[in-house]
């Protein structure tokens, strides 16, 4: 087969003994995967001991796959973008990682899968490259694929572009055998395969449409089509029987999400600009300068199907990318594994000798080098937000109220709640000091808050001014408690006193439907804090109070808990604290919910001054 024929030759062996040492191009290739295993395993857990990970790994991914495991079903989750091929991939690694080390393995397994591919790829370069260009300009492709800033930041993440990257890797190797329908079959089963791990896989179906055309056999884009569709339909059958569901496919949404559906969403749209720089710049941050100019002169090879095939996919993630909102640098690995394989052919024509294909190399490969290993130094290190998170841990006894702007911050849910926000700037101030702990990255929201910092982390981004910086509440006076004289029920009022009556465990079941709830007080009262304690997540409730003038009020509230049950701390009630933004002077509050099932309602304190 191709790929192994690609292969280093294997040494010789006569009556047992070996006769031949491995060439030195074996050893290299060894050397430079080793490098490349290394980069992308170290720090793969960063984030995961106290930092949460990224939203998309876990709703995207980790998540979905724990549910195939806990209910159990085959429904690999079809999200925006994703037709569901790659939780199928990381299923048993994310389930046996659940076993061994809980939540953190399940997220290291997926990485690991991830990584796994991304040496692959490493080795995918030089076995492309190998046949066309010559060992050692193989080796040097190989070498900036291992120390590319991309592929290795997102081998540490949960993310299926890796492996787009990989299947246009073998799409190019493919096409350097000889064309048969066999290899035309397997061409357009990677290009099915890819595109059910993200639909961006459809960039390899020019790169596919490249190599038969530029054999002059149209005839065979047939094979790859219905190639490609088959292994797409095995590979996610849920994607096909979603057709026509609310989300679909995932294919449209995704299309939306970075496209834009009108000229409201979409800057290509509206004429004030494209990202058709994105691309070139993206592959030149990770791979370098030298690298991208040297993969130019590949130009000198084109008449060579593999590189017809790399170009179509280097330039088709150019035009896909002209009228996107939005281009993260993980989009553009294809291109960039691509481009890669690319350099070693540009190498291969600029440099015959062997002394000047070792300086060009060398030259191309040091310069991503720098930041990768920083950027890995970076992954070895605690981060900040673990570090703030460890901080908090060890020194707050809880339980404690926290508020913060980062969304990897997470504590042990049986002492502490946390609120996530944009930013601080969003608490209206009078809020600010019923939470115990604030949490901030900027300068903007630690002056915003004015309090003495308790500890102060720098940022692994290594951004000046932007440490992580946990803080106080500002102070807050005492606050008395201020049970209501008298109380009014639109209806059912039988039983309703357990939910006045001090004791967070007696509940009034409290009927369906619209319900107003009245407390009065026989002087007026400053309110500030409504606290709502209920036997499950609570009703939307409005809260109404009545002033001076004897006039109903809407009551502007700002919720202090996470509005999401899970969230919330472990073996408390399900509940919201409410503050009033500003207090008011009130004679009575009134709280109404609106048309529901039954529900109860355990515990309402009101508490202020007087």
């Amino acid at each position: 087969m191709l790929l192994q024929a690609a292969l280093p030759r294997q040494p010789r062996y006569t009556a047992g003994l070996v006769t031949a040492r491995p060439s030195p191009a074996t050893a290299a290739l060894a050397v430079i995967l080793m490098a490349a295993a290394a980069l992308r395993l170290a720090g793969i857990g960063h984030h995961l001991r106290y930092g949460a990970p990224d939203f998309d790994e876990r709703n995207n991914f980790v998540d979905p796959v724990l549910k195939m495991w806990s209910v159990p079903t085959a429904d690999p989750t079809v999200y925006l973008g994703y037709a569901g091929f790659f939780n199928w991939l990381i299923f048993l690694p994310v389930g046996l990682g659940k076993i061994v080390a809980g939540e953190t393995g399940a997220y290291v397994a997926a990485r690991l899968v991830v990584a796994f591919f991304g040496i692959l790829s490493v080795w995918l370069v030089y076995v492309a490259a190998r046949r066309l260009t010559g060992e050692w300009p193989a080796l040097a492709g190989a070498a900036l694929l291992a120390v590319a800033r991309i592929a290795v930041r997102h081998t540490h993440h949960i993310t299926p572009d890796i492996l787009v990257g990989t299947a246009g890797l073998a799409v190019i190797a493919l096409a350097q055998a000889a064309p048969r329908r066999r290899r035309d079959i397997l061409i357009g089963a990677l290009v099915g395969a890819a595109t059910a791990t993200k639909y961006s896989g459809l960039l390899l179906a020019p790169a596919a449409a490249a190599v038969v055309l530029w054999e002059r056999r149209p005839r065979a884009l047939a094979v790859i089509g219905v190639s490609a569709v088959l292994a797409f339909a095995l590979a996610a059958p849920y994607a096909l029987l979603q057709v026509g569901q609310e989300g679909g496919t995932g294919f449209a949404g995704g299309l939306e999400t970075y496209f834009g559906a009108d000229t409201e969403s979409n800057r290509f749209l509206q004429g004030s600009g494209t990202s058709i720089q994105a691309t070139p710049s993206l592959l030149t941050l990770s791979l370098g300068v030298p690298a991208c100019v040297i993969a130019l002169f590949s130009v000198l090879g084109w008449a060579r199907p593999p590189v017809a095939a790399a170009w179509a996919i280097v330039l088709g993630m150019v035009a896909a990318t002209i009228p996107a909102n939005l281009v993260n640098p993980r989009h553009v690995i294809p291109a960039e594994t691509a481009a890669a394989f690319l350099f070693c052919v540009g190498l291969a024509r600029l440099g015959r000798r062997p002394a000047v294909v070792a300086v060009l190399a060398t030259l191309a490969v040091i310069s991503p080098v720098g930041e990768t290993v920083e950027l890995v130094a970076r992954y070895l290190r605690p981060a900040a937000v673990d570090q703030a998170a460890e901080w908090i841990d060890t020194h707050v006894p809880g339980p404690a109220l926290v508020a913060t702007s980062l969304s990897r911050l997470r504590l042990p849910p049986e002492r502490f709640e946390v609120r996530l926000l944009t930013s601080l700037d969003e608490i209206p101030r009078v809020a600010l000091p019923h939470y115990d702990l604030l949490v901030a990255t900027t300068v903007a929201e630690v002056d915003h808050v004015r309090v003495p910092a308790l500890a102060s982390f720098p940022s692994e981004e290594g951004h000046e001014g932007r440490p992580v910086t946990v803080m106080p509440a500002p102070h807050r006076g005492p606050m008395a408690a201020l049970p209501p004289d008298r109380m009014v029920f639109s209806r059912h009022d039988a039983g309703s006193e357990r939910a006045w009556d001090g004791k967070g465990d007696t509940c009034w079941a409290a009927p369906g439907g619209e319900l107003t709830i009245e407390a009065f007080w026989s002087a007026p009262h400053v309110l500030e804090r409504i606290d709502v304690e209920a036997g499950a997540w609570p009703e939307p409730l409005r809260f109404f109070g009545l002033d001076e003038r004897g006039r109903w009020l809407r009551l502007d509230l700002d919720s202090l808990r996470p509005t999401r049950a899970a969230r919330q701390r472990v073996g408390s009630r399900f509940g919201q604290i409410y503050v009033l933004a500003p207090p008011r002077r009130l004679s009575a509050l009134r709280i109404e919910r609106g048309p529901g099932l039954e529900w109860s309602l355990c515990e309402v304190r009101l508490s202020g001054g007087l």
